[in-house]
């Protein structure tokens, strides 16, 4: 399955460096080709008379974004192991802005400034090195703006997202519009006759995998677990995702930590006793936590509290194939949990949270640090659940 495991080729760096040459080699002569090199017939579509430019790029999207999902449905491409980049809305407005003053006094955009420098463009050639001079000075002047760059990130931002659709239903939409944004170019242009037979012909191409996509809907996490256990079980096999409770303690009184704590019992065993801040597994809270997990700026470790170690392990399994990172299971539960501190007399004990007082009571070789909260590069949840 894609995409390709580094661990599973030989030659992994060289293998990546002849991928980027194809693709940029490939990219650059469509490009070309697509007449996109020249600078006059990029300006056209400003003024309504040559759509080619942006005829190329919908096509681009829709085919990308056809051949993903209907790769995803199919089981050929595992789409949560993508990295989904955050958006920063206000500088990407104002750079968008930016850009297209370049398009309208150029011609050029980068991509295409790089295929004309490449078929030896002056005007491509000049357009690049001023990209190269600007990309320097926004890297050495990043520092004066850095609240304005940062203040309005959006970590996965996307359409089922924003509107409660469904993956399907998503790329259905969007394939229609962008084939009706299609037609209304063509017309626009007036050169070529409406709906012509090859376009009929791609379209209803298009607008079946759409309808696939959405009849078959995207794999479960069960059925992505499938694909990613062997990396992952190991974890389970030789307990490294186990924390014990000192482990939890420690980290719960440090408040620059994110720690969120998911208490997998029944109801009335959470009333009765619950971690300080530990939250009740409920129907509905799976999506919730993968929604503040997808929008939190930072990192945080999710550790799962359950007396039933099978059920913690399902629900890790299932977590972890929507690329929640940085989760781990509360050893022994509850009874783990009581019997740690079972031995603690101090005034005003918290055994919900435990205070540094109480946790300085036991000797240093007692701490096993296995809770650790790293940087995550995860995937949208919306490439990891069924619809």
């Amino acid at each position: 399955m894609l995409p390709l495991e580094s661990a599973a080729l030989k030659h992994p760096l060289l293998v990546n460096h002849l991928l980027a040459l194809g693709l940029g080699l490939g990219f650059g002569a469509v490009l070309e080709w697509a007449g996109l090199g020249d600078a006059r017939r990029q300006a056209a579509a400003l003024d309504r008379r040559d759509f080619s430019s942006l005829k190329v790029l919908l096509t681009a999207v829709l085919t990308t974004c056809l051949l993903a999902f209907l790769g995803s449905s199919l089981g050929w491409l595992d789409l949560s192991r993508l990295h989904v980049a955050p958006s920063h809305v206000w500088p990407g407005v104002l750079g968008g802005m930016l850009m297209g003053l370049g398009l309208a006094f150029s011609g050029h955009c980068l991509s295409t400034a790089l295929a004309a420098a490449g078929s030896l463009k002056l005007d491509g050639l000049v357009f690049l090195l001023g990209s190269l001079v600007g990309l320097w000075l926004f890297g050495e002047s990043l520092w004066s703006f850095k609240g304005f760059w940062n203040g309005s990130v959006a970590q996965h931002s996307s359409l089922p997202s924003a509107f409660g659709w469904s993956v399907g239903f998503t790329v259905v939409a969007f394939t229609l519009a962008g084939l009706a944004l299609f037609l209304l170019m063509e017309r626009q242009e007036g050169t070529k006759p409406l709906a012509s037979r090859t376009f009929l012909w791609i379209g209803s191409m298009a607008v079946a995998a759409s309808l696939m996509v959405w009849i078959k809907g995207q794999p479960t996490p069960e059925q992505t677990w499938k694909h990613i256990r062997a990396e992952n079980q190991p974890l389970l096999d030789n307990r490294s995702v186990f924390i014990n409770a000192l482990d939890w303690a420690k980290v719960n009184l440090d408040p620059k930590l994110g720690l969120i704590t998911v208490d997998l019992r029944p109801a009335p065993a959470f009333e009765a006793f619950h971690l300080d801040g530990a939250r009740l597994w409920v129907p509905g809270a799976e999506k919730k936590l993968l929604a503040e997990l997808e929008n939190a700026a930072d990192p945080s470790a999710v550790v799962l509290v359950a007396d039933d170690e099978a059920l913690a392990v399902q629900v890790w399994q299932r977590l972890r194939a929507q690329k929640v990172s940085n989760l781990y299971i509360l050893e022994g539960g509850m009874a783990a949990w009581k019997q740690q501190f079972s031995s603690i007399h101090l005034d005003h004990f918290d055994l919900a949270k435990p205070s540094a007082e109480a946790l300085a009571t036991f000797p240093p070789e007692a701490f096993t640090q296995r809770l650790k909260i790293e940087p995550s590069r995860a995937a949208s949840p919306l490439y990891c659940t069924a619809h």
